[in-house]
């Protein structure tokens, strides 16, 4: 399949320095489309920056990827609510919870 068209939906810099996610929507000249996970590198100022692997993703796995990304999203929240119960029930806050509560995504 041959890309015709290409948009950027949003680009997240690492915290190290010259490097970078891009999220792609990428239209084939059949209308066909998809998303692309783009870890990208700069490559200085001759080459700018530049892929150094993707990840495609169809459209079906869209929804299940952002209602993942959710509950990734909601991992420190996660974590602090179980150190506060265990600091309530007496327990030791300084050690990770040995059990967290399952959240999930209501909306995908």
């Amino acid at each position: 399949m041959q890309i015709a068209q290409e948009f950027t939906v949003n680009t997240v810099y690492a915290s190290t320095d010259g490097e970078r996610t891009a999220i792609v929507i990428c239209t084939a000249e059949t209308g066909e489309s998809h998303v692309e996970v783009r870890q990208q590198s700069w490559g200085g100022e001759r080459v700018g920056w530049f892929t150094q692997s993707s990840v495609r993703l169809a459209v079906d796995q869209l929804a299940p990827m952002r209602q993942a990304l959710g509950e990734a999203g909601a991992m420190p929240q996660m974590v602090a609510e179980a150190k506060k119960e265990r600091r309530i029930a007496g327990e030791r806050s300084d050690v990770f919870a040995s059990h967290l509560k399952v959240w999930r995504a209501e909306s995908a």
